[in-house]
């Protein structure tokens, strides 16, 4: 880098694909919302196969090759972006450079297919999605180009379910909705409890009535946790049916869709679990997953084996 990136900066991982390309993009036009600076991150294996014959190039030097190629295609106008070129494990490289830059946001591309594999697309964007240190953004892209930038007419979504994450998560939809001029729409999606306990709570029009009541109370409260000034930018919708697939649903028109990590409420495992590949693969919208407040440390790499790639899913706890 030329000089140290200010506080703030938005990172954004790249490997030379077009997904990581529409990821940069998407990272400049933020960055230059925010008025900070962008780290453009490229993590190389030890080895990067060149497109020479069968020579071996150095890893530094072909990622610094594709690094500055991409900052050359990629309008940047008024941002300053740093160069890195790191020789590690994708996931936990990138959670370094998020906080040693204190980073805004983390951004990765998804469905990258780049020359280099095992980098910073496809499933490590799962990876840093299970244990996030810095708000991940999650950009998908149409022939290679992000989506528009956010702006007033822009539609925020974010998943509640009552739990001390969640809060977390429509705090940070609902201070992005401010920065934009636009509104957030928190959705709170309730069901009837588990086939096993129909003998106890058969689906009755009362108990239906019962348990919409409450998920309406709840959504309420969880809202009245937000201060005023944030209140006022916030949508609520109370919407009746599993949790992941409300949200997937509602996401086919959204320009951003915010979830909470570590969620005690219950849709826990729902994302990260059945209905993983939907969310991190295939929501159509930018998706941020929010950390619960409580960072690990860089070198920690819980969820990923030695190389950085995410282990087992089944397990996870992202939540709405």
């Amino acid at each position: 880098m030329t000089r140290t990136a200010m506080k703030g900066a938005v990172v954004v991982g790249v490997d030379g694909s077009a997904p990581s390309e529409a990821a940069l993009r998407w990272a400049c036009d933020e960055a230059a919302r925010r008025k900070v600076d962008v780290v453009a991150v490229f993590v190389a294996p030890v080895f990067v196969p060149s497109e020479w014959g069968n020579v071996v190039a150095p890893p530094e030097a072909e990622g610094q090759r594709m690094l500055e190629d991409m900052v050359r295609r990629v309008p940047h106008d008024g941002v300053t972006v740093h160069r890195v070129v790191r020789v590690a494990p994708p996931v936990l490289s990138l959670r370094a450079e998020a906080v040693r830059h204190d980073a805004s946001l983390l951004v990765v591309g998804r469905r990258g297919a780049g020359r280099l594999r095992r980098l910073v697309i496809g499933s490590v964007s799962a990876g840093l999605a299970q244990n996030p240190v810095r708000p991940l953004i999650i950009v998908p892209s149409i022939d290679g180009q992000p989506p528009a930038p956010l702006g007033p007419s822009s539609r925020i979504l974010v998943g509640v379910d009552g739990s001390a994450p969640s809060l977390v998560a429509l705090r940070w939809a609902a201070e992005e909705a401010e920065r934009r001029d636009t509104t957030a729409e928190a959705v709170y999606a309730w069901s009837f409890p588990h086939l096993d306990l129909l003998p106890l709570l058969p689906p009755t029009h009362d108990n239906v009535t019962v348990l919409h009541a409450r998920a309406k109370e709840a959504l309420a409260h969880e809202l009245a946790e937000l201060p005023p000034r944030y209140r006022e930018r916030v949508e609520p919708r109370l919407r009746k049916g599993d949790a992941a697939e409300v949200l997937l649903r509602l996401a086919s028109k959204a320009d951003l869709v915010v979830v909470g990590t570590r969620g005690q409420g219950f849709v826990r495992q729902h994302v990260l679990g059945s209905t993983s590949n939907a969310v991190l693969h295939h929501c159509k919208a930018a998706l941020a997953v929010i950390p619960s407040g409580e960072h690990v440390d860089a070198g920690e790499h819980a969820g990923t084996d030695a190389l950085g790639e995410p282990g087992a899913l089944a397990g996870s706890d992202l939540a709405h």
